[in-house]
C-alpha cells in the first residue's frame, strides 16, 4: 500500500487554526481562508519559516504587534514585514554565553543553528561567572 504524502497546507493551516487563534479545528477549516492562505505561503516559504514566525509574533520576539493575529497572511505585514524580521533572527544567534537567549533562539531555529555550526555541545562548556 502507497504511503500517503503529509499535505502541508493541511498541517500548516490546522496549526494556525489550533495553535495560534486558539479554536478547534472543524470541517468547515477545509475550505476556509486559512487553507487557501497556507497554500499560498508555502509557495514562498517553508512550513518551518512560517511556523517560526508566527510563533516569535505571537510571543512579541520581533517587536511589539499593533494587532492580534487573525491571518496567516499577517507574517507579510509589517514595515519591515514580519517574514523579514524573522530571517534577520535566524541569521543573527545572540552571543553563546547568553546560554538562554541561545538556548531559546536555537530553539526557535534548530535548523538556522545547525547551517550556523552551533551545536548543544558548545553549551555544555560555558559557564557563567558572576
Amino acid at each position: 500500500m502507497k504511503q500517503r504524502k503529509e499535505n502541508k497546507t493541511q498541517v500548516l493551516a490546522h496549526w494556525f487554526v489550533t495553535e495560534v487563534i486558539g479554536r478547534p479545528w472543524t470541517n468547515d477549516d477545509y475550505r476556509s481562508m486559512h487553507m487557501r492562505h497556507a497554500a499560498d505561503l508555502l509557495k514562498d516559504y517553508s512550513l518551518e519559516d512560517i511556523q517560526g514566525c508566527l510563533k516569535a509574533m505571537v510571543d512579541e520576539l520581533l517587536g511589539e504587534l499593533p494587532f492580534g493575529i487573525k491571518s496567516l497572511t499577517a507574517i507579510r505585514g509589517g514595515e519591515p514585514p514580519w517574514i523579514s524580521r524573522w530571517f534577520e533572527y535566524k541569521k543573527d544567534p545572540p552571543p553563546i554565553y547568553e546560554v538562554d537567549n541561545y538556548k531559546d533562539w536555537k530553539r526557535r531555529t534548530d535548523a538556522a543553528a545547525q547551517e550556523n555550526g552551533y551545536l548543544e555541545s558548545e553549551l555544555s562548556n560555558v559557564t557563567l561567572s558572576s
